[in-house]
This record gives structure tokens, sequence and C-alpha cells, in this order.
């Protein structure tokens, strides 16, 4: 039982920093093309030939989808699926707190996984008289 609890824990906090980590990613500068009216709406874009293509800035979010946000004045921001395409260079992706975040974010996922075996190393250590 105690196994499956700590192996339990390991998987929990894998998903624990991977879904931190999707939701620390920012792109800022996407290209977007659209078939949905609505959201070319809300983005303020025109549609023509059934789409419409806008610039945007992409912000991961926790459930592994993303939330854009176009640069077209008085536009609102919306959420797609993690399979929407995206077209971008790969210098515009980043992590928000930069290297410094990243690092934290991997230390903890450490220290996190480690507690199972400091609360067995405290429970079968021989007590002195």
């Amino acid at each position: 039982m105690k196994f499956l609890l700590s192996l339990g824990w390991q998987l929990f906090v894998i998903w624990l920093a991977l879904g931190i980590g999707s939701s620390l990613q920012v792109i800022d500068e996407v290209k977007l093309s659209i078939r949905d009216p609505h959201i070319c709406a809300l983005a303020s874009a025109p549609m023509t030939d059934g789409l419409c293509r806008f610039t945007a800035t992409a912000e991961g979010n926790f459930d592994g989808s993303w939330t854009f946000t176009p640069t077209t004045p008085y536009a609102a921001a919306f959420r797609l699926p993690a399979a929407s395409q995206k077209i971008y260079d790969s210098n515009d992706w980043h992590m928000k707190g930069g290297a410094l975040g990243s690092y934290g974010l991997i230390i903890a996922m450490i220290l996190l996984a480690l507690i199972p075996v400091g609360i067995q190393y405290r429970t079968r250590r021989p007590k002195r008289s």
C-alpha cells in the first residue's frame, strides 16, 4: 500500500509540474487562422475566404489550452484547445519568470517528489536511548 501511495504521489507531482509549466508559457507574437466567425468577431478581424487571419499574444493554461489576446485594438481575449494551429517564431516563446522561474519549478518538483522518501527515513530511523 505504501508503494502505491508513493507512486501516486510521484505521478501527482509530475502532473502538477507539467500543468504549472504549461501555464507559464508565453508566445509574444502568434499568427492565427481561424474559421469560427464568433472568434473572428471577438478578434475584430475581417473574414476572407471563410477564415480570418490576425496576430495575437498567446499564454498557456494549466490544462494545456491557450489564451490568445489579439493585438488589434478593442479585441477580446479567447481560449482555444492545445491542438489549435499556431504559427510563431521560436524566439518569441518564453516562460514567465525566465530561467530562474523554470529552475525554481524544477527544484520544487524534485523537493515535492522526495517527500515520501523523507517520511520513510524519519519513521525507520532507530531511536536512541
